[in-house]
């Protein structure tokens, strides 16, 4: 049995015409009706930061209040009749809003939805879930953006049920997962920021989080982080959106590495597997934009005679246009469909300990397991350092690695960290982050000459193969030329990491 003041649900965003179709089919002959909501906060956006909204709806001639928030499958509800559209401030009193908001004049509106929604109820085992087909638009400022989704609410019964209707309607058709909620969007919409390339945001850590609460805050963060930037790639943004979905991914795997110490190995290293497959998809892309803008551009201006750079660009375009089709098909498949929910389904019903020993660390406080995990993760990047041939790709390659999983598990645990401890992770992540940038850097003249040859294979026995590659020639060497400094740079750095303090 659920707790009292929670809804269950998931959303799946429609994202063909025969989605929509699906979806339709799903509600049937339903009645519409159409819900109006105003969403407030505060001028500093108080509710916001602490991850709750504030919600009036009109429904059938009816005003409610709501205070929503949390993350994940279930997420606190606490909604009330009231009579007008103007918020009833006596009715916070109970609710996680009251602390938040000094006076009722402090509230003000932030945003608008407006949707149609057509519902039914549908049984799935011993539960029944309601389908509800919202089509509508959130309106913000001068700015207003589309609502078109499917979204399955747990009334009774278990939360699994959820994850096994939406494997159903997701197998078949472009019906993806979403996991930002409209209130999430709506103020994504009033910053600008909705239908652009999106970073992470790790939620604030309650003080008395235990460690499995601590991963699904963590593994939901990443999910999201990877949706919205998916979205967009489906949508034809490539090249920030093919970044950070690939950054969402890395973080993803690195939290599964982290916390490896109570996650059970068999649907771990499946999902791991997944993610392996998806980073692969999307690599290809990544690689080219990377070269072409980091390498092929500054030295393009270099020749006297354009036309080798010119064949060289051409093949580089190619290539780019073909891997990038590549990872939009990728994630507007199946099988990345069946890796969300799979994922989601795995976080979000704590089924992830293998035994009871386990459990019990999964219990136990996340401050606990943040000072181990973090204490291993330094000393295996240490013990890196120490032994580097930095010569060797390969081996700064690895070195790149450990840099990045204590980059990551560091931001992981930041919601930790206060005061004292909040200025020293800064500095600590500063010279981890300037470390693991000169590394990467050297990683990218390593990959950028696979990268050079891949492309210049595209043009075959075409007469300006031997122009293009007299021009890759050039590019690489100048990359090449680059290499050197950057091994003295990430020595100092190393030098400096070694010296930073642990924030822990």
């Amino acid at each position: 049995m659920r707790p009292p003041d929670t809804e269950v649900e998931l959303k799946l965003a429609i994202g063909s015409a025969s989605a929509r179709r699906a979806a339709e089919r799903e509600v049937g002959a339903a009645r519409p009706r159409t819900l109006e909501s105003i969403y407030y906060d505060t001028g500093d956006h108080r509710l916001r930061a602490a991850g709750y909204c504030l919600r009036v709806r009109r429904e059938a001639g009816k005003w409610s209040q709501a205070v929503k928030g949390g993350a994940g499958l279930a997420r606190y509800e606490n909604e009330r009749l009231i009579k007008s559209a103007a918020p009833v401030f006596a009715l916070l009193d109970s609710t996680p809003a009251a602390g938040l908001i000094g006076a009722a004049e402090d509230l003000r509106p932030i945003f608008r939805v407006k949707v149609e929604r057509r519902s039914r109820i549908r049984k799935v085992g011993l539960s029944r879930i309601e389908l509800s087909l919202d089509e509508g638009e959130l309106a913000a400022l001068d700015r207003t953006w589309p609502i078109l989704e499917l979204e399955l609410e747990l009334k009774s019964g278990r939360p699994c049920d959820i994850f096994a209707e939406a494997r159903r309607l997701a197998g078949a058709e472009a019906l993806v997962p979403a996991f930002a909620s409209k209130a999430e969007r709506g103020h994504a919409l009033r910053d600008g920021a909705l239908g652009e390339p999106a970073k992470v945001h790790f939620p604030p850590f309650d003080r008395e989080l235990s460690a499995g609460g601590a991963f699904q805050a963590i593994g939901r963060a990443c999910l999201e982080h990877l949706a919205l930037n998916a979205d967009l790639i489906r949508s034809g943004q490539r090249i920030e959106a093919t970044h950070q979905a690939r950054v969402a991914l890395r973080r993803l795997r690195v939290a599964l590495t982290v916390f490896k110490p109570f996650l059970a190995g068999d649907r771990r290293e499946s999902l791991k597997g997944e993610l392996v497959w998806l980073t692969g998809e999307l690599e290809g892309a990544r690689n080219l934009d990377v070269f072409a803008f980091e390498a092929f551009r500054p030295a393009a201006r270099t020749l006297a005679d354009p036309a080798p750079m010119a064949a060289l660009g051409q093949a580089l375009l190619g290539a780019q246009q073909a891997a990038h089709a590549r990872a939009a098909s990728a994630v507007d498949g199946a099988r990345y469909r069946r890796l969300l929910i799979d994922a989601a389904d795995w976080i979000e019903t704590a089924d992830w300990s293998g035994d009871a020993l386990t459990g019990r660390e999964a219990e136990g406080p996340a401050r606990q397991f943040a000072r181990s995990a973090l204490d291993r993760r330094r000393k295996a990047l240490g013990k890196r350092v120490k032994t580097l041939n930095w010569k060797d790709p390969l081996a700064r390659h690895k070195l790149r690695i450990e840099a990045k999983k204590m980059r990551y598990a560091s931001e992981f645990f930041a919601g930790l960290a206060d005061g004292r401890r909040a200025r020293r992770r800064l500095a600590f992540t500063d010279v981890l982050e300037t470390l693991q940038t000169s590394l990467g850097r050297l990683n990218d003249i390593w990959v950028g000459q696979r990268t050079a040859l891949a492309a210049l294979n595209r043009l075959g026995e075409r007469r300006d193969a031997d122009g293009a590659g007299f021009a890759a020639g050039v590019v690489v060497g100048q990359d090449l030329a680059r290499a050197a400094p950057l091994i003295k740079a990430a020595k100092r750095e190393s030098r400096a990491f070694a010296k930073t303090v642990d924030w822990w």
